[in-house]
């Protein structure tokens, strides 16, 4: 046996525990004696136990794509190429889209008849018998009048369900949002300012997240200059933020993760066709790298392909941005490498940038 640099014979044996029954003040002396594992995951590489931020523009999709985790989650429905090997109850809070809206985008996911679930429950002939009752069972819950006035409220009541699930055995492994900010509402009083309010407000859904060993997904929107809308501190309290970049017209996106805590940054390209997301996880490091007007500008270009485009295109086709915020991202993008000037000073994506499937009819 070889001595390791302490000399000690070996290596000291360690004991496997429950990460989630760790405490908030912990000794790190004595920490490092026990195994916590690696962090769990509800979908792997996408969505780790804790909290997650998913943001863009309005209507790019963003609801659409967690509707996607949600079925593959509660149903079995691949994503990216992923089936689970078991199902996980789901928890939405919907304070943007009425149950017809989800009912719609249900069937546009998996059309009736084609889910296991289909044929297990027995079908009903009135709005009526749709009510989700009390401390059921049923794999997927929408409550779009969620109860209380004010994030406490809100809240409390998330620990409630949480816990009374549970407890009767049924637990829920991912509980969505949308949209934070409905959820979290705005700061209390005029002495609390927007960052730490909204950290502490997601801190305390990553803690909730942690407490139960479930994921909570949180969706937002993005700002003009497509950036999370509000102050850092949203993002601050995350374990990961997902960025859905999809152009108006365009049916390609791209869904970057800009931060993750329990893993590798791993970002997707996808097409959004039929209210559906077809992902694949080859995607350029243009569409990761380049954000806000950045990524309007390599959008525009990728638009163009193979033509370059004057200065004064670039802008046509970024209306409401000036001209010298335009000049500004195309600096940056190239310095970046992912841009370039032609020989006649007009703007091209460089080599190995390549467009995505273009604008949609």
């Amino acid at each position: 046996m070889t001595a390791d640099p302490t000399g000690h014979a070996g290596p000291p044996v360690r004991f496997p525990v429950d990460a989630a029954e760790l405490p908030r003040r912990i000794s790190l002396d004595k920490a490092r004696s026990i195994d916590a594992g690696e962090v769990d995951h509800v979908i792997p590489d996408v969505l780790p136990v804790g909290a997650t931020l998913v943001y863009g523009r309005p209507k790019c999709g963003k609801t659409r794509l967690v509707d996607q985790w949600v079925h593959c989650i509660a149903y079995l429905q691949q994503w990216a190429g992923y089936v689970p090997v078991e199902t996980g109850r789901v928890l939405g809070i919907d304070f943007e889209n009425g149950a017809h809206m989800r009912m719609t985008a249900s069937e546009q996911i998996a059309p009736y008849g084609s889910l296991a679930i289909d044929h297990e429950v027995k079908p009903v002939n009135r709005a009526a018998d749709t009510a989700a009752e009390p401390g059921g069972t049923d794999m997927v819950i929408i409550d779009n009048q969620w109860p209380g006035s004010d994030f406490r409220d809100h809240r409390n009541e998330l620990d409630k369900q949480l816990r009374e699930a549970k407890e009767t055995g049924h637990p829920y492994r991912l509980v969505v949002i949308d949209t934070f900010k409905a959820f979290t509402g705005p700061p209390p009083g005029t002495n609390v300012n927007s960052y730490d309010w909204e950290r502490s407000c997601g801190q305390a859904l990553y803690d909730l997240a942690l407490s139960y060993g479930i994921a909570i997904v949180l969706i937002h929107h993005s700002n003009k200059a497509g950036e999370v809308s509000g102050s850092t501190g949203i993002a601050a309290a995350m374990t990961k933020v997902f960025r859905i970049d999809r152009p108006v017209g365009h049916k390609d996106g791209t869904l970057v993760c800009e931060a993750n805590r329990a893993g590798d940054e791993k970002s997707w390209s996808g097409t959004f066709e039929g209210g559906i997301w077809t992902m694949t996880d080859q995607v350029t490091r243009a569409f990761v790298e380049c954000t806000g007007h950045q990524a309007r500008i390599i959008w525009a270009l990728a638009d163009a392909e193979p033509e370059p485009l004057e200065l004064e295109q670039i802008c046509a086709a970024m209306p409401g941005v000036t001209r010298p915020t335009v000049k500004n991202a195309l600096t940056r993008a190239r310095q970046k490498g992912h841009i370039a000037r032609t020989g006649d000073g007009r703007w091209a994506l460089t080599e190995g940038v390549m467009p995505l499937a273009g604008r949609s009819e």
